[in-house]
């Protein structure tokens, strides 16, 4: 059945999960987020607002930053993390703002009554895991691995993982005829005047989507192996869909882990990514670094497009580019990214498992973006404030020969760089 086209319904990205932002200038890898980052993979994040201002939260199956014990979920202000008090164990997949809360979902939380679930619940303003019986509901089986708001007779979450589909809102009425994959790794929705809901997994075709008139249905043929990863993003072309995973054709079109859905049929996006065995997307995000809003995909490879990269690539609708030396380390792979704002710019933060970006030592977690005006040149981190991390961000500027180091501004990398520096720091900021 031909599905409906991008180009006949009415587009509002900012009520796409994978938001775009903006900004000009050369972009460079940051790797000061917490002191060494984070001691175990990052599967998820986004930002939330829990009535303390908005932060970046993010999950996984880590236990703490430096000295800060996070248990799996933390949140980032642009300055430093901090816990989610009374988050209870899981290693946590998803995560996604509904109805001004923050659900949370992964493997087995644990509620002050001793009882294990799935799927949990961040109350807007507790800025704290309540823990009762609402913040788990019932009838969720197995583990959830994505959350997506879609407006289907009410405004619901649905919710994705090794058990297919569970629409929240409504009496939990299901969604409607056809299949979706068995195991739903991705979801995103499509507004307009008929919303769509694509999901993305294994099982059956792989991928497929869904309206209130024609129920779910397959995306041509569909891929011939798993989807991780989905996103609407315009090439220049109009909206579409991409869609990542670890496959070699869709719709019978050869590919490489990328794919471009249009509405009518499946092509290549630039020669697509290529790697090792392990080789695969696992997170697409739109995002603008500088050089124009592009999608930016991550995962496990080292060459896109035939280029050289690390588990990180920028698409702008024609070429494929990297960002710098990528991310790297024994495995490494980018599993989640999310646009946040950090002082005065806009940055992608870029979660996986990894210990090193940009050639910069960073664990597991870093962000790619514009430096700061130098206004408040020794802010170097660009959290507004000047302590011991600007020194450690010029540091690690100073080693990589990026530009903004060249404190005297000779062309030459030298110990007049650090005086320089030292006497920009004693200076202060306007």
């Amino acid at each position: 059945m031909r599905t409906h086209s991008f180009r006949a319904l009415a587009f509002t990205a900012s009520t796409i999960a994978c938001a775009a932002a903006h900004g000009q200038c050369d972009a460079q890898w940051f790797t000061n987020v917490g002191k060494p980052g984070l001691d175990g993979p990052v599967w998820a994040s986004t930002v939330w607002d829990d009535g303390a201002g908005e932060a970046l939260y993010v999950g996984g199956e880590f236990w703490k930053s430096g000295d800060s014990f996070l248990q799996r979920l933390g949140k980032w202000d642009g300055k430093g993390w901090s816990e989610v008090h009374g988050f209870n164990f899981g290693f946590v997949y998803a995560m996604q703002v509904f109805n001004s809360n923050l659900y949370v979902g992964g493997d087995v939380f644990v509620n002050k009554d001793g009882q294990s679930y799935p799927l949990a619940v961040l109350q807007y303003g507790a800025q704290a895991w309540t823990g009762d019986g609402y913040n788990a509901p019932p009838g969720i089986p197995d583990r959830v691995f994505a959350l997506e708001r879609f407006a289907h007779e009410g405004d619901r979450l649905i919710v994705g993982g090794e058990f297919g589909l569970y629409p929240l809102g409504i009496g939990q009425v299901p969604l409607g005829p056809g299949t979706a994959p068995k195991s739903v790794l991705a979801m995103t929705s499509y507004p307009g005047l008929l919303p769509q809901l694509f999901v993305g997994g294994y099982g059956d075709t792989n991928i497929s989507v869904f309206d209130r008139l024609s129920g779910f249905r397959p995306l041509s043929s569909g891929t011939n192996g798993p989807v991780n990863a989905l996103c609407i993003f315009d090439d220049g072309s109009g909206p579409a869909l991409f869609a990542g995973g670890d496959f070699t054709d869709a719709g019978g079109v050869a590919v490489h882990s990328i794919a471009k859905w249009d509405g009518e049929s499946w092509s290549d996006v630039g020669g697509g990514i290529k790697g090792g065995l392990l080789a695969g997307v696992y997170s697409l995000a739109v995002f603008d670094d500088g050089n124009g809003e592009a999608l930016f995909v991550g995962g496990n490879f080292d060459s896109a497009g035939g280029q050289p990269a690390s588990n990180v690539a920028r698409w702008d609708g024609a070429n494929w580019s990297a960002l710098g030396d990528g991310v790297t380390g024994d495995g490494a792979t980018v599993l989640t990214m999310t646009p946040f704002k950090t002082g005065n710019k806009e940055f992608l933060y870029v979660g996986g498992w990894f210990d090193q970006a940009g050639g910069l030592p960073s664990n597991n977690i870093a962000r790619w973006g514009c430096p700061q005006e130098k206004a408040c040149y020794p802010d170097c981190d660009g959290t507004n404030s000047l302590d011991l991390f600007d020194f450690l961000c010029f540091v690690n500027q100073f080693n990589a020969g990026v530009p903004y180091s060249d404190c005297t501004q000779d062309g030459v990398y030298d110990l007049f760089d650090f005086l320089c520096f030292v006497n920009a720091f004693n200076a202060g900021c306007p």
